[in-house]
């Protein structure tokens, strides 16, 4: 009787981790809140020190604006493009990185400092994924 309980716990347990794990993979373990996304927004509309201006790509179809930010303690140009947009930017990354370098000529993006200010795009969601 006590191997059948064991046996069933451990099934019960297996089972248990299975489901936890195709959750977290569908719809991840932190959903986005309400007042996270407030902050973020917040943070837009606090952080430029300028208006924010539009940048035109070649074809004159304006593709992105721009917005200040200062730079916190583990934040990367990615990770910061990605919390400005926060419908995803609709570029790759290779692109996002060539968008920071035009936009801060003197700055390698892998070598951005921690209470500086720069120049980060903000992607229309209508812009075709490159």
């Amino acid at each position: 009787m006590i191997e059948v309980g064991k046996k069933l716990l451990i099934f019960f347990c297996c089972v248990l981790f299975v489901v936890s794990i195709g959750k977290d993979l569908t719809t991840g373990t932190f959903p986005k809140s309400s007042a996270h996304q407030q902050t973020q927004q917040t943070q837009v509309q606090d952080a430029p020190e300028k208006e924010p201006t539009t940048e035109t790509k070649k074809h004159g179809t304006k593709r992105y604006q721009t917005v200040q930010h200062k730079v916190t303690a583990g934040e990367t140009v990615l990770s910061i493009i990605e919390k400005l947009n926060t419908d995803g930017p609709p570029v790759t990354i290779k692109q996002m990185i060539k968008d920071f370098e035009d936009l801060n000529p003197d700055i390698e993006p892998h070598h951005i400092k921690t209470n500086q200010i720069y120049t980060f795009p903000i992607y229309r969601q209508t812009a075709n994924r490159l």
